[in-house]
């Protein structure tokens, strides 16, 4: 397990983005966007987290959350209603520092954040056959809600991976 004096935790900005987005291209095996990842004050949530994780100098992970009102959208639109939850559309952690606890802290961050803004709900999509990153989640207490058909057919997702994706959530 890492403890916080080990990594440092920094936002993610005009700076660094494109070390996030191609760390997150290359752990996951796929092709995202860049405009998911270059945007920075065009979106006000209630809850925006954006940080990466660096360890003697190199990137080991990241995250990107931000506060949704509805399960509809995802699709970051600007709204004066309460927020629903915070999605996390990555957390990410390069192979060799799994299972050392960053992915948890990671995660333990958005409930914080989420927390201090009484937003008592996390919400992510995963490919319905990533087994190794469903069991995490599970094991985080997350459930699975429903079954989202061809989710990640706009990408090029890894072709282990289903179009599918599975719908989970978690109160906090």
């Amino acid at each position: 397990m890492f403890k916080n004096d080990e990594f440092n935790v920094y936002d993610v900005g005009e700076s660094n983005w494109l070390e996030f987005w191609k760390l997150t291209n290359e752990v996951l095996n796929t092709n995202y966007p860049e405009t998911l990842f270059n945007y920075f004050d065009e979106r006000k949530h209630l809850v925006q987290i954006y940080k990466i994780v660096e360890v003697n100098g190199e990137i080991i992970a990241g995250v990107k959350a931000y506060s949704i009102t509805s399960l509809t959208d995802t699709q970051h639109q600007k709204s004066k209603i309460i927020p629903f939850a915070t999605y996390i559309e990555t957390i990410v952690v390069v192979n060799k520092y799994r299972g050392k606890g960053i992915g948890t802290y990671l995660l333990r961050l958005i409930e914080q954040e989420s927390l201090t803004c009484f937003i008592k709900k996390i919400a992510l999509h995963t490919p319905i056959n990533n087994s190794r990153v469903i069991d995490w989640y599970l094991k985080q207490g997350f459930c699975i809600q429903n079954i989202v058909e061809d989710y990640y057919r706009a990408t090029t997702l890894d072709s282990r991976y289903s179009q599918d994706a599975f719908l989970f959530e978690k109160d906090i």
